[in-house]
């Protein structure tokens, strides 16, 4: 966790020097994105599916990378079902609490509209359900694709695994839209 912490701050001080030499508005977005997160905890539980919002902050740092910071939290709750043993099955609620991430975003145009991009840093998560909650960070990676309808305005569909610690598993797929100053 020490290194990817390492990496992601040599990775932001490093756009923020390149940034100073030539800062335009143009290189800040702002934007909202729908999650559908999963949770998946191993074999004897059902996966869950709760829903959130997830505010995002980035610079385009050259126009083939970018580095952005997203937060996330819940809006709906999903249940998990387990088995506990051979004859007892129960369930509770689960929620996301937040999800945070530090993302690069190397991306490739596809034509004047279109473009896909990777995803890779760092999150934390934490979920709760009604016996506790727990948080948990780790390396992240994704990938997805932009349209631009607009010259400030992207919509965006991605894929993101945010955690696979300790047998569980959150990944989000993600539809928003970003709004470039």
């Amino acid at each position: 966790m020490k290194k990817a912490l390492s990496l992601c701050s040599l990775l932001l001080l490093s756009t923020t020097a390149s940034a100073q030499q030539s800062m335009s508005w143009d290189d800040y977005y702002l934007g909202m994105q729908v999650s559908q997160f999963n949770i998946d905890s191993g074999p004897d539980f059902s996966t869950a599916k709760p829903v959130g919002l997830t505010l995002t902050v980035g610079e385009q740092v050259h126009p083939n990378f970018a580095v952005e910071a997203r937060l996330g939290f819940g809006v709906a709750d999903d249940t998990i079902r387990y088995q506990p043993n051979d004859t007892t099955t129960a369930e509770t609620d689960i929620e996301l609490d937040y999800a945070v991430s530090i993302l690069a975003k190397p991306q490739a145009r596809v034509s004047d509209s279109v473009s896909v991009y990777a995803l890779a840093g760092w999150s934390r998560s934490e979920l709760s359900t009604a016996g506790g909650s727990g948080a948990d960070s780790g390396l992240s990676y994704g990938a997805g694709f932009a349209l631009q309808p607009a010259p400030q305005l992207d919509v965006y569909l991605d894929w993101l695994r945010l955690m696979d610690e300790e047998g569980v598993a959150l990944s989000s797929i993600n539809l928003g839209f970003t709004y470039r100053f």
